[in-house]
């Protein structure tokens, strides 16, 4: 057995382990962890006195970096534990040696920790199956399979879901898009001139910028279509500079590309309000036009999952899911950076770790994140239009 540890503190009793971890808390699986590097540590003739584990604090605030970590006395956990290894470690080497393990797929495939082998172990599966089924709990859906109903068509009535699970399984019977009663009525918010917005974040282990802990949000970019008159959009855009916290320059371009908006449209919306709130922090002389902003926040998410379900959505009401299901002609795939997760990526090299990318190849990848950020709100423009143009016709009624 072969172990890395992190530190190793030498004290006058002997020695301390300490594990360190990115996390801003101990978790559960820490402890196996440092209870193996125990066990060989010992079994190397370390006299390992104390168990610790190292991780960031939640509380801290650049800039005093002085309390970034904290060190947690895990001793006693690890010590219930120590025990186990040794047979652990046994039944590990013997499962290598042995023949590959026929372990079928369950309801543990379904708890916990994404699995690293779903995609070796379980069959190809329907994109109605029913693992999509919205917010509906492991034990339901293992129940379903366990009965061989594996596909939304086959559900049984008498099969508890939630009002959105069940719109789900309506639409998917029926093939088409369902519209529950109610749908006008929630977006009568939607009228007026209209700011479409979207934020773009970094988050970093290490703080940089004050008043922000470890991996907290950082708003270093947006996105803003604004109404300027029926059906005509006026265009705003912003992202951060190397470095530097933009959060006042930021404030000030936001609050004139909002200028005159009856309504702010943002999908999901508590992710913007929380980006404003932490870009008025460092712009005091912005803090009412920002506040007025925040109140005028209206978000479609809530209209769609409590009124409208499209077979295409398969489970999910991300704007991701529901873009392609309502509003067909406009996609992401002609888009260098078609998601967040990547965009984020992009961002936090480009802002933070510059040296990493070639200088020359800077200028297209900050066109390539302001144009994915300019297809979010324009994803929005499009999709409330649509909204509005089902609530007046609808295709099938619930």
């Amino acid at each position: 057995m072969f172990v890395a540890v992190d530190i190793l503190e030498h004290t006058d009793s002997g020695y301390n382990l300490i594990e360190v971890k990115s996390t801003t808390g101990v978790k559960d699986e820490h402890i196996p962890d440092i209870a193996v590097q125990a066990h060989v540590l010992s079994k190397a003739g370390i006299d390992v006195r104390g168990m610790e584990l190292m991780h960031l604090n939640r509380e801290c605030r650049y800039p005093d970096l002085s309390n970034l970590f904290v060190r947690d006395d895990v001793s006693e956990q690890v010590k219930d534990i120590l025990p186990l290894i040794p047979q652990a470690i046994e039944d590990q080497m013997r499962a290598i040696e042995g023949d590959f393990p026929d372990v079928g797929f369950g309801e543990h495939c379904l708890t916990g920790r994404d699995c690293p082998f779903h995609d070796r172990c379980w069959p190809e599966i329907d994109k109605h199956h029913v693992l999509t089924l919205y917010r509906t709990d492991a034990n339901t859906k293992w129940d379903l399979l366990q009965r061989g109903i594996d596909s939304i068509l086959d559900v049984p009535s008498d099969v508890t879901l939630n009002k959105q699970a069940q719109r789900q399984v309506r639409a998917v019977t029926k093939d088409a898009t369902i519209i529950g009663p109610g749908l006008a009525e929630a977006l009568a918010p939607f009228e007026g001139r209209l700011a479409h917005l979207d934020f773009e974040t970094v988050s970093l282990a290490v703080p940089v910028w004050d008043g922000f802990g470890p991996w907290h949000q950082m708003p270093v970019q947006f996105s803003c279509h604004t109404e300027v008159a029926p059906g005509e959009f006026e265009h705003h855009e912003f992202l951060a500079e190397a470095g530097a916290d933009c959060r006042s320059e930021m404030a000030a371009v936001l609050v004139e590309s909002c200028r005159g908006a009856d309504a702010v449209v943002a999908y999901n919306a508590g992710f913007e309000k929380n980006c404003i709130r932490k870009i008025a922090e460092a712009a005091p002389e912005h803090v009412a036009d920002l506040t007025a902003i925040t109140d005028k926040l209206i978000d479609p998410l809530p209209a769609i999952r409590n009124y409208i379900y499209d077979p295409e959505f398969l489970g999910s009401f991300s704007l991701k899911a529901v873009l392609p299901a309502l509003v067909p002609d406009l996609s992401y795939d002609d888009l260098e950076i078609s998601e967040g997760q990547t965009a984020s990526l992009h961002l936090s090299r480009l802002l933070f770790q510059p040296h990493m990318i070639p200088e020359q190849e800077r200028p297209a990848l900050r066109r390539n994140l302001l144009e994915y950020c300019r297809r979010d709100t324009w994803a929005t423009v499009r999709l409330v239009s649509t909204l509005k143009e089902l609530a007046a016709g609808g295709i099938a009624r619930d």
